[in-house]
């Protein structure tokens, strides 16, 4: 009997690509369990709906933090030994790494999916990395801006993290002359940085509200910086999803600003799935993989908030063409459907092994 393991540390509801795998074995009637890592609080592994939760507080720096990782990997062992797990999907690298004895005795029965840029290009990672690679059924890339690290591999495929097209908009509420234009961030509010100095471009003209719906990251301290209160600056707070179409439609440019991490430089945020279904412009940072999304397709302003911001984007907004805006949404929209089922026939396949 076919029994299929997700492996995962964050937490489930912040992980709706989960459900996308989950769906998949769902419909072929496969036996699947996720497993996850409960890094507030220490106590006894639980399991409830298909979910294993490892409870071990996490430190956040040096030798007690790798000391963590260890440890749940230990238990991840354990758990992965007793279920008799036939197929394994691994989230992020980290994972992959430390469980590599346990992949290696399932060559093709296992998956790594790469949500993100970590530990890819540390010491001797690469090697042992792209040996797991060769040897997975399919690796998965949740941004195209991956494959900067990966081989050129036919057995690579892109999971887009899209899967609500129910509320998709067919034009954007941004036009030419509008007077006041709202700039929003919808996610969980981090990148510091960039949006201190957003802040200080364009905090006070009143031509702009900037908006800012999600959990703060703690590492976030320009909410609470009272040199950046501006009276057009709006912090309203935790989001439930099904709530997300409603909330884009009273915003007008979206706010995709990230730090200059290469981690973030090579991402594909969720606000990229958003400016295409509500048709809604984007600000990314130069020099990222984003900014060659958002300039092949025209979709939003590329920038690096120089001094001149303000002055690129009122030019942005005067010189906006709605037309030629949705008609690239719809471009790039129909060519990441495309990938999505892609991605879905992988899965299928996968599980038929």
């Amino acid at each position: 009997m076919k029994k299929v393991l997700l492996i995962d540390s964050t937490p489930v509801k912040q992980a709706p690509y989960l459900n996308i795998y989950t769906s998949v074995f769902d419909k072929k009637r496969l036996s699947w369990d996720i497993l996850t890592w409960d890094k507030d609080a220490d106590g006894e592994t639980s399991y409830k709906n298909h979910i294993f939760t490892i409870h071990r507080k996490m430190h956040l720096h040096g030798l007690s933090k790798l000391n963590d990782f260890f440890h749940v990997s230990v238990e991840m062992r354990k758990i992965i030994s007793n279920g008799q797990y036939t197929h394994i999907v691994v989230v992020n690298t980290i994972w992959a790494l430390l469980l590599i004895d346990v992949l290696s005795q399932m060559r093709g029965h296992y998956i790594i999916d790469i949500r993100d840029y970590k530990i890819e290009r540390k010491l001797f990672v690469p090697v042992f990395f792209l040996k797991l690679v060769s040897r997975a059924f399919v690796t998965v890339i949740s941004s195209n801006g991956f494959r900067d690290f990966l081989p050129e591999d036919e057995h690579i495929v892109v999971s887009h993290n899209i899967s609500d097209f129910c509320h998709e908009s067919r034009e954007p509420s941004l036009y030419p002359g509008k007077k006041e234009v709202t700039i929003g961030y919808v996610g969980y509010v981090r990148y510091n940085t960039p949006n201190r100095n957003l802040i200080k471009r364009i905090g006070g003209d009143l031509s702009y509200k900037l908006v800012y719906y999600g959990n703060v990251s703690k590492y976030c301290d320009f909410v609470n910086d009272d040199s950046l209160q501006r009276n057009n600056v709006y912090m309203m707070g935790k989001f439930e999803n099904n709530e997300k179409y409603k909330i884009y439609e009273g915003i007008d440019i979206i706010n995709s600003l990230f730090d200059s991490s290469y981690a973030s430089r090579t991402l594909t945020p969720n606000r990229l799935y958003d400016a295409l279904l509500y048709k809604k412009p984007m600000i990314v940072p130069a020099h990222s993989y984003m900014a060659k999304l958002v300039k092949k397709y025209q979709l939003g302003l590329v920038t690096d908030l120089s001094e001149n911001f303000n002055i690129e984007l009122k030019s942005y907004i005067d010189h906006f063409d709605r037309g030629n805006f949705v008609r690239n949404c719809n471009q790039l929209l129909n060519e990441v459907k495309s990938e999505q089922q892609n991605f879905f026939k992988s899965i299928e396949e996968f599980v038929k092994g």
